[in-house]
């Protein structure tokens, strides 16, 4: 869901989606990212070293002596353009920064009910006597639930 946040608290945050406001609770949420466009700080001077710097040799090589200041005018003015280019590719750039993260549990739990009468195939677990399920032989419902936790 992308939205503007609205409120954000320790009790969970308000989030504006196109004009309705969706709440949610800290239990809700699994992840928060948030849009971080680049710098085009950067783009600006990588583009302008790369136009500068690529064409001033060239330039000098072509030129004649009496050239030699045009030349470098020209690496400058080639500067600028690859600056240009530079702020337009940085704009175009946008990073999602993670904000909150809540890692999904690895703990997973069922509850069955316990199958058969046979004695030997009775675990104690915290105490009490249970039998493990075995389908196919018929549920005892004096028997209980046997609850199993996995981690």
């Amino acid at each position: 869901m992308k939205g503007r946040i609205e409120r954000i608290d320790s009790d969970g945050l308000d989030v504006n989606v196109k004009g309705a406001l969706h709440s949610f609770k800290e239990d809700d949420l699994r992840q928060i990212t948030r849009r971080k466009p680049d710098s085009v700080l950067n783009g600006i001077l990588i583009g302008a070293g790369v136009g500068f710097g690529v064409t001033l040799p060239l330039n000098l090589a072509i030129a004649d002596r009496n050239e030699k200041g045009l030349a470098v005018a020209a690496a400058g003015l080639w500067g600028l353009i690859g600056a240009g280019i530079g702020a337009i590719v940085d704009l175009s750039i946008e990073e999602k920064q993670m904000v909150y993260f809540r890692p999904k549990s690895d703990i997973s739990w069922s509850i069955n009910p316990i199958y058969g009468n046979s004695p030997s195939r009775v675990r104690m677990i915290g105490g009490q006597s249970f039998q493990p399920s075995q389908p196919g032989n018929g549920v005892d419902p004096t028997k209980g639930l046997a609850l199993t936790v996995r981690f």
